[in-house]
C-alpha cells in the first residue's frame, strides 16, 4: 500500500470511530434524560416474601432465558435503555450483547443487578443509574477530545510527509549535469532525512502524551492499536515514515554513486 494510500485508510477508521462514539455519548446522554423522568418508587416489601433475583449467563443477579420480566419504573428504565444506547446504529456489529450483558458491560454487576432484579426504581437505584450513565457519557467525551487530538496529528503527519514525497519527486527528476548540481541535491536529501525524523518524533511524543491525557479502552496499550490493527500497519503514521525514509535513501544513494563515478571528460581523457 502507498504512503497516501495507508495514511488515508487511518484518516477513515478515524472518522468512523469518531461519529460511532459521538453517536453512543448522544444515546447515554438522552438515555439519562429519560431516567431523570422517571419517579423514583419507594419499596414496599411484603411480610414473608423475599424476592429471588433472576440468573442466567451473566452470572446471579442478571436477567437470562425464563426470568420474570421487569415492571413499573425499573421497566420503563430498561425500554429507555434499549430505545437510546442498544439502539445506536453500529451496535449489533460492534457489540451485539444482551441487555443484560450490556448493561454489565457499562455499568457494573451491581446496578445491573439492580436493574433486573426489581420492579421498583427506588431513590438509591435511581441514584446509582445516573451516576453510572454519567461516567459512560463522560468517557465518551473524553474519547470523543483523544479522537480529534489523533486527527490533527494525522492531519498534520501526512500533510508534512506529503510534502516530502512531492520534493523527491522533483529531485528524481531534475537534471544533475555536474558534480556541483549533484551535491546540491545531496544536502537537499539530507534536509528531507531530518524532516522524516521530525515527523517520526512529534507523532511518538503526541502518543506518549495521549497516554498521559486519556484512559486507552480496556485493555488497551495505545490508540493506534485500538484503532488501526486491522490495517496493514498498526502504527500507520511512522510506518508512513519509514517509507518515505526509504525513498530518501535510495535516492541519495543513486545520487552518491553519480558523484563517485568518473566525469564525462575524465572519460574521454
Amino acid at each position: 500500500m502507498s504512503a497516501p494510500d495507508r495514511l488515508a485508510a487511518a484518516r477513515r477508521v478515524l472518522r468512523r470511530e469518531r461519529r460511532r462514539t459521538v453517536d453512543e455519548r448522544e444515546a447515554f446522554a438522552a438515555f439519562r434524560a429519560a431516567v431523570r423522568e422517571v419517579p423514583a418508587e419507594r419499596e414496599r416489601p411484603q411480610a414473608g416474601h423475599r424476592r429471588q433475583l433472576p440468573t442466567g449467563p451473566g452470572g446471579p443477579g442478571l436477567a437470562g432465558p425464563g426470568a420474570s420480566t421487569p415492571s413499573g419504573g425499573v421497566a420503563t428504565v430498561l425500554e429507555a435503555y434499549e430505545g437510546t444506547v442498544m439502539a445506536v446504529p453500529h451496535y449489533e456489529e460492534e457489540y451485539g450483547d444482551t441487555l443484560a450483558e450490556s448493561l454489565e458491560v457499562e455499568f457494573g454487576r451491581e446496578v445491573a443487578a439492580g436493574l433486573l432484579g426489581h420492579d421498583r426504581l427506588t431513590p438509591g437505584l435511581k441514584r446509582a443509574v445516573l451516576d453510572s450513565v454519567d461516567a459512560a457519557h463522560a468517557e465518551r467525551e473524553q474519547f470523543v477530545e483523544a479522537l480529534d487530538v489523533e486527527a490533527d496529528s494525522l492531519r498534520s503527519s501526512e500533510d508534512r510527509l506529503v510534502a516530502v514525497l512531492d520534493e523527491l519527486a522533483d529531485l528524481a527528476d531534475e537534471p544533475t549535469p555536474d558534480f556541483g548540481a549533484l551535491d546540491a541535491v545531496r544536502a537537499r536529501l539530507g534536509v528531507l532525512a531530518s524532516a522524516c525524523d521530525a515527523v517520526a518524533d512529534d507523532r511518538q511524543a503526541t502518543l506518549r502524551e495521549w497516554q498521559d491525557r486519556f484512559d486507552a479502552p480496556v485493555g488497551v496499550p495505545d490508540l493506534p492499536r485500538y484503532l488501526y490493527a486491522d490495517l496493514d500497519a498498526t502504527y500507520p503514521v511512522l510506518a508512513t515514515v519509514a517509507d518515505v525514509g526509504e525513498h530518501v535513501t535510495r535516492l541519495r544513494r543513486r545520487v552518491e554513486r553519480e558523484m563517485a563515478a568518473p566525469s564525462r571528460d575524465d572519460a574521454d581523457a
